[in-house]
């Protein structure tokens, strides 16, 4: 990881845009999806969103599940409980 820029994406970066934030994330799947494919079009890591709903540990599991899958490699937490399931989800393979 050393010389390589990271990149944090967080879903209030387009708090101006008048995008409501559901529990599907679907209305922000073009963005991260954006971000993933440009990112590694230059070698660059992402970290997904937080997760709001931090006390939803099943939520969290769910959405760092689709972070993966998107092509994120780890994510962002803020709160202490949400750190083992971000780890075994962005476990490297």
């Amino acid at each position: 990881m050393f010389g390589r820029r990271l990149r944090a994406y967080c879903s209030a970066d387009y708090a101006d845009t008048s995008v409501s934030r559901t529990p599907s994330r679907f209305e922000l799947l073009y963005v991260r999806s954006q971000i993933t494919i440009a990112a590694k079009a230059f070698g660059l890591d992402t970290i997904d969103m937080v997760c709001v709903y931090y006390k939803d540990l099943d939520y969290l599991k769910v959405e760092c599940e689709d972070g993966r899958r998107l092509g994120f490699n780890g994510k962002q937490a803020i709160d202490p409980a949400q750190v083992d399931i971000i780890h075994s989800t962005f476990v490297p393979t």
